[in-house]
């Protein structure tokens, strides 16, 4: 009974009692060097920094957070994967676009951070990537679904490549408030831009 008490006191602690609403406005975040913007909820609360290349941003309000970091060693596999895949072709017949998707340096990008977003969490399974485009162009997200003592997570993982770059960007939130900030998500996903 005591430690029942205990992990349902930690879990309002965590915010994981009151459901959270939609946002309705957004801010700006324009990284000091013009590496990247993004969009976030206006109400939430938002930090970042960094230097030389080393760039982050958070933004987060209760169980919900935006996570976003940039990364060269997967741009540097995108690059491979793009030097290793002109012409989108096989012959004189085009990919099929199932097939061009995953061979896109975004995607063999995206593919080699799944490990080290899946460390973060417990019991870390994903769907397939999808693609969608960003402000830094095509892009590639996959929804993920967490499990702990404090309860379900669920969240997108997606990666964008600027010229030197993958910027990768994790949005989480407690599987009851996943309806209610999916639709947030997406949209701040789509507003990545330079």
């Amino acid at each position: 009974m005591i430690l029942g008490f205990a992990i349902g006191a930690m879990a309002l602690s965590l915010g994981c009692g009151s459901k959270m609403e939609a946002p309705t406005t957004y801010e700006r975040w324009v990284d000091e060097d013009g590496a990247f913007s993004i969009d976030y909820p206006a109400d939430w609360s938002a930090e970042g920094g960094g230097k030389n290349g080393v760039k982050w941003a958070e933004f987060s309000n209760g169980t919900a957070l935006i996570k976003l970091d940039f990364d060269t060693t997967s741009s540097i596999i995108g690059d491979i994967a793009g030097s290793q895949n002109q012409g989108g072709s096989f012959g004189d017949e085009p990919l099929p676009p199932e097939i061009e998707m995953k061979l896109a340096p975004v995607h063999k990008a995206h593919e080699f951070n799944k490990d080290r977003t899946a460390l973060l969490y417990s019991d870390f399974q994903e769907t397939a990537a999808e693609k969608y485009m960003s402000g830094l162009g095509d892009s590639r997200k996959s929804e993920f679904v967490s499990s702990s003592l404090m309860g379900s997570v669920r969240g997108y993982r997606s990666t964008a490549l600027t010229i030197n770059q993958a910027v990768i960007v994790v949005c989480s939130c407690s599987a009851s408030d996943w309806e209610t900030l999916k639709p947030a998500f997406d949209k701040i996903l789509a507003s990545l831009g330079r």
